[in-house]
Order: structure tokens, then C-alpha cells, then sequence
């Protein structure tokens, strides 16, 4: 690819030197978005993440939650920043907060109860097929319902959350898959959950 082809999409432009007119220097066109230092991510440790969140949630109206996250999430995919590791990694934290409240020994009476959870919440209407593994199926899902088609996945939050539910049950690391989502323009997201 030639400077002239970049500048026609608009990747980099350029201005003239000030000093000799012949020459001229070649910038990339972006928005300054953000930094990454990895010493600054060791200014507050996991435990003091860990809280916020949980007292996030504690204080906050779940729906109020809700809209925060996806008017961020939009406000990033503008900028063309997918920031679906960060949310699925939300969704662990609420999953592991939310387990004590939800947690049973029995595989169905614990299904059920993140079902309760789910509606009373207003995050979708959640059903389980357990077999050899275990399919959830949403109904109205809460992060994907409203999205755009962007054919692939949506669901990140919510699948971290599921995935931390049923990881802190089973007591060990399980596979999460969301096979079906609205937006991929599925009527329903499903997610496969397999040893």
C-alpha cells in the first residue's frame, strides 16, 4: 500500500515541514483514545477492583447497570475499540457476587434460581437443558435484545456472569460458548457450557 492510497482512507495525513516547503511529514488521523502502562495496573489491586465492583453492584439499580453498560460498550464500538474480554470479565465478577445469593447444592434448585434471578432482574428469561453438557437459552436477553446485527456474539457480560455461576457450582474451570445470539440475528442467544 503507497502514503497516497492511506491518505485516500483517510488512515494518515500529512502538513507541510515548516522549514523546507519540499518536504512534507506524514501523521497517522486518529483520536487519541487512551494509554496502556502496564506499572499504572498495579496501582490498585485486584481485591480494591474486586469491591468497587461488588459494591457497584450493591448500591446500583441493576437496569440503571444495565444501560451504563451499553451506552459504553456503543461508545467504544464507535471509536472501533471491541472490549469483549473486559465485560466478560465484569461478568465473572457479578457471576462470583451474585453466586452466594443464588447458590444450592442441587443442579436444578440452583438452574432455577439464576432463572429467578434473571427475570426478577429484567436480564431475559433464562431455560436449561442438562444433559452431557448444559444449554441456557435466553429469551429477551438484556445486552444483545436492543443491539445491532453485528454477526458475531454479543453477549459478553452475560456470559461472564454464567460462566463464574457455574464454574464457583461445579468447582472447576468449564467451556462457555454462545452459539446463538440476537445479534447475530438469532431470535434467542444460547450458550453451551461443556467440561
Amino acid at each position: 500500500m503507497h502514503l497516497r492510497d492511506l491518505r485516500k482512507e483517510g488512515i494518515v495525513n500529512y502538513r507541510h515541514d515548516p522549514i523546507d516547503q519540499r518536504k512534507k511529514i506524514f501523521y497517522l488521523n486518529a483520536d487519541y483514545l487512551g494509554s496502556i502502562d502496564s506499572n499504572k495496573s498495579k496501582i490498585l489491586k485486584k481485591d480494591q477492583t474486586k469491591l468497587m465492583i461488588d459494591e457497584f453492584i450493591e448500591k446500583g439499580d441493576v437496569e440503571y447497570i444495565i444501560l451504563l453498560t451499553h451506552a459504553f460498550k456503543s461508545l467504544l464500538l464507535e471509536f472501533g475499540m471491541d472490549i469483549s474480554p473486559v465485560l466478560q470479565k465484569i461478568g465473572n465478577h457479578i457471576g462470583e457476587y451474585i453466586f452466594s445469593q443464588l447458590e444450592n447444592d442441587d443442579l436444578d434448585v440452583f438452574t432455577k434460581n439464576i432463572a429467578q434471578y434473571w427475570l426478577k432482574n429484567n436480564l431475559g428469561e433464562l431455560s436449561f437443558k442438562i444433559g452431557n453438557n448444559i444449554e441456557i437459552t435466553c429469551i429477551d436477553c438484556f445486552e444483545s435484545k436492543e443491539s445491532p446485527i453485528l454477526g458475531k456474539p454479543g453477549c459478553h457480560l452475560e456470559k461472564g456472569m454464567l460462566e463464574k455461576l457455574f464454574n464457583m457450582f461445579f468447582n472447576f474451570d468449564l467451556k462457555i460458548d454462545e452459539i446463538m445470539c440476537y445479534s447475530m440475528g438469532d431470535e434467542k442467544c444460547v450458550y453451551q457450557i461443556q467440561p
